[in-house]
């Protein structure tokens, strides 16, 4: 019963985290081709390219969520977590004060639950790996 339920966890804040990432992606995205051309002139701008680049990454590491994630994957899956949530870092670092305040509406923070679903299933994979074996 309780691993039905861990399973439940799992795919339920994987899949609730993979809506509102695709549209961060989508973004990212964006946000890597308008910079491909040139390199950043500015710090901000580097912060931007950084984040974007993070962003794609960790986009990746919560799709493999849903993929058999033992042995050197499990790794790989963790890497790319660590990666988005370095990008939420990259987002917060510059913007201080004003970030942080965003997160005080709905919209905020459903744009911050990528990330939060990202620190817990690193925690899942380090912490806990054979309760999300998908066998």
């Amino acid at each position: 019963m309780q691993k039905e339920i861990t399973r439940i966890l799992y795919y339920g804040t994987a899949i609730s985290a993979i809506v509102p990432a695709t549209f961060i992606f989508i973004v990212s995205l964006f946000i890597v081709m308008s910079h491909a051309g040139s390199f950043p002139s500015n710090r901000e701008e580097s912060f931007l390219l950084a984040q974007g680049v993070l962003g794609i990454f960790g986009y990746f590491g919560l799709v493999m969520l849903f993929t058999e994630n033992k042995g050197e994957r499990r790794r790989v899956i963790l890497v790319l977590l660590a990666l988005n949530v370095t990008s939420f870092l990259f987002f917060i670092g510059p913007k201080g004060k004003k970030a942080v305040n965003l997160f005080t509406t709905i919209e905020g923070l459903i744009f911050f639950w990528p990330f939060i679903v990202s620190a817990f299933h690193m925690y899942l994979l380090v912490k806990q790996p054979s309760c999300i074996s998908n066998e």
